[in-house]
């Protein structure tokens, strides 16, 4: 099978660094300034600085409006009490489609404001609108207010708009305790992907309490979410889940996690459920709690365990596995057995500091078996308005994925390719589509990895930059993206793209769709 050859590329990207490079240590994760992770706990933030840029510039007599667009915030006040800024967000990208052999234009705009009282407040705010035309995409998804990583779409004539709003304040009341409140989607784990919860669906509101002593981490979240009662996509309807997620500190270079998410619809043939007051609990197991609400179980359970192993100042490696059904007897029988629904991820961070430059290379292996998490219905599926909460490829999926970044000053440049395969439905369900319920599979057993309509398929993004003002993220990007679609008869598109930006909806930077 391709993606077991390609698994010697893994081991050489992955440990043959050059010597010379390794001169200097990862930066702390807690100097992370990436919007989505800022917040987070140390479990969720990435290893090193992934879009911090240091200010090289000399105060040359510049006159202020000038450092304001070119190093600083636009507006800031700084007291001993707190601290406060405003930037403004802009895009404007054009783009040349090879699919329609067409053109297309997104511009948009909105701002973002932080503030921060002493060590005890911090919140986040970022409101951005933009629309696209000249190519007509996601028309399902558009017109049904469903599209990927925004709050509210809608269609036009001659593609849509959408419009996005993030909300993330965190109060301390002690050094102990943290309360975590907003409107957002959240990531798990330390690769760019991840098989426990991705940051690729819509934001929902959310709420989360956080402790920390001795050497554990533990949080436990509640999530108010939407998604279709599918294959009917013209409406959404409540769905709620609470996630529980423990961090045990081993060693200084060596961290574990446990992960557990419970998953309910609102409304069932029964009662109007609301947000279960079984599940507000923040240390119970959800597992005997689902097993009290009856059998066969309304409600998903999904377990997860991780790992952070730092053998080097210069290497990260990280792993997942999530278990959405786990039967020991099933799994050692090798049969095949429809329920045997687990997911994968191992990966590798390497950063180097060449003298003034900077290099970051990640590698890293996912994989999810056939009906990975889906369930009786999308109601109670692991995914928020048709999107997947987990790895954005849903299941029955394996993917290698490579990401080399290089930075000196103000300028830098990205490489990412990504080669998947996708075991496809078809009228039958091989397990693929998350929003297809499992009883209409044909069998009990005999399903395997990638089964169904394999396609197999290489999706890059290339692209220069050069960062215009490090404090707000404004930088001008020139680009080359083979977008793969694992989609039965849709072609796959290429675009070469120039972009000026402090943000980017993920239409623009992912790199493949499955419906």
């Amino acid at each position: 099978m391709a993606l077991k050859k390609i698994g010697i590329f893994f081991i050489i990207a992955v440990f043959c660094a050059p010597a010379e490079l390794l001169s200097q240590p990862f930066s702390s994760y807690k100097d992370v300034v990436n919007y989505k992770h800022l917040l987070d706990s140390s479990l969720s933030s990435p290893p090193w600085k992934r879009t911090l840029i240091k200010d090289f510039e000399k105060d040359n007599g510049q006159p202020l409006f000038l450092k304001r667009i070119l190093h600083d915030a636009l507006l800031k006040h700084h007291t001993s009490l707190y601290d406060f800024e405003v930037n403004p967000d802009i895009l404007f990208a054009a783009a040349s489609e090879n699919q329609n052999n067409t053109n297309y234009f997104v511009s948009g705009g909105g701002a973002n404001i932080r503030y921060q009282h002493k060590q005890s407040f911090i919140f986040r705010g970022r409101v951005v609108g933009f629309r696209q035309t000249g190519l007509i995409t996601d028309s399902v998804r558009t017109t049904n207010n469903l599209l990927q990583d925004v709050l509210y779409s809608q269609a036009t004539p001659d593609g849509y708009k959408a419009l996005d709003l993030r909300i993330n304040a965190v109060y301390r009341p002690s050094q102990f305790f943290r309360i975590n409140f907003g409107v957002d989607n959240q990531f798990a784990g330390d690769g760019y992907h991840s098989v426990i919860q991705g940051d690729q669906s819509p934001p929902h509101p959310f709420g989360r309490l956080s402790t920390s002593f001795w050497k554990i981490d533990y949080t436990v979240g509640y999530h108010f979410l939407k998604d279709v009662a599918w294959p009917d996509l013209s409406e959404t309807y409540r769905k709620y889940m609470t996630t529980h997620q423990l961090n045990f500190r081993l060693h200084p270079k060596f961290h574990v996690y446990a992960w557990e998410a419970v998953v309910w619809q609102q409304e069932d043939t029964l009662t109007q459920r609301g947000y279960d007051l079984s599940y507000l609990n923040p240390v119970i197991f959800f597992r005997p709690v689902e097993f009290q609400l009856g059998a066969p179980s309304p409600d998903n359970v999904l377990l997860g365990l991780g790992f952070r192993w730092q053998p080097f100042k210069w290497m990260r490696i990280y792993g997942q596995v999530m278990f959405d059904e786990f039967y020991l007897e099933e799994i050692s029988a090798r049969d095949g057995w429809w329920a045997n629904k687990y997911a994968l991820q191992l990966g590798a961070n390497a950063a180097f500091y060449p003298g003034a430059h900077y290099l970051h290379l990640r590698t890293e292996f996912n994989m999810a078996r056939p009906f990975t998490y889906s369930h009786i219905g999308s109601m109670q599926n692991y995914g928020s308005r048709f999107t997947p909460m987990a790895h954005p490829l849903g299941a029955n999926f394996g993917e290698i994925l490579t990401t080399l970044r290089w930075q000196w000053k103000r300028l830098g440049a990205m490489a990412r390719i990504a080669y998947a395969q996708v075991g496809q439905d078809t009228y039958i369900n091989y397990g693929q589509n998350i929003y297809r319920s499992y009883t209409t599979r044909d069998t009990e057993y005999g399903h395997k990895w990638l089964q169904g309509n394999l396609k197999s398929g290489v999706s890059a993004d290339f692209r220069f930059m050069y960062t215009i003002n490090p404090k707000m993220g404004l930088k001008l990007a020139l680009g080359a993206r083979k977008m793969t679609y694992y989609e039965l008869d849709r072609d796959d598109l290429s675009e070469i793209y120039l972009r000026l930006s402090t943000f980017l909806p993920t239409g623009m930077k992912q790199l493949y769709r499955t419906k």
